[in-house]
């Protein structure tokens, strides 16, 4: 008995550790896999910030002064996709206004006009597409004149904002500084 114990006293040789060929392809298979998910969660963001750049609309205003008649303020989507229309707002000098007419009485006889207006409120414009929000008629010479001598002062204190948004429900503003700031 007493031999026995004195071999369990005895110090083992460690072992040496050493990778057998399963453990080795089992490791590299595990880091493919990892690798391959990293790589794929990556392709789908690219493709979702494609997908959206594929429908991104793009609004952009027009003023038109026609040689004999009159103006018109257009808008026209440029993007690629839809532009939903959320709210859009007139503004004199930063004061809301209600109407064109209300604004054009204040530069011309609002009897010598004809005024056609179109809100944009809850509109979809598809791309390409253009829609006049409003045409001003002007019915005599004098009154267009008029009219184009007051367009000088009108174009630098009008501003027509206009929120719209992606299919993807990203919104925007588009308003007196050209620029394109989130709006909801």
């Amino acid at each position: 008995m007493e031999n026995e114990r004195e071999e369990n006293l005895t110090p083992q040789p460690k072992k040496s550790f050493s990778l057998k060929p399963e453990m080795i392809i089992a490791l590299s298979a595990v880091f493919v896999s990892v690798a391959t998910l990293f790589v794929y969660i990556y392709q789908a963001r690219i493709m979702q910030g494609q997908q959206h750049a594929s429908v991104w609309p793009h609004i952009e205003r027009q003023y038109v002064q026609t040689s004999t008649d009159g103006f018109i303020l257009r808008v026209v989507n440029k993007g690629v996709g839809p532009a939903i229309i959320q709210s859009a707002k007139m503004r004199w000098n930063n004061e809301p206004v209600e109407t064109p007419y209300h604004l054009l009485s204040k530069f011309v006889n609002p009897d010598s006009i004809s005024l056609y207006y179109s809100s944009l409120e809850k509109m979809v414009l598809a791309p390409g597409e253009k829609v006049e929000v409003f045409h001003i008629y002007v019915k005599d010479q004098a009154e267009y004149n008029k009219l184009q001598k007051a367009l000088k002062d009108f174009y630098p204190k009008f501003s027509y904002e206009i929120c719209y948004c992606s299919i993807y429900k990203e919104c925007w503003l588009y308003g007196r500084e050209e620029d394109l700031i989130p709006c909801e």
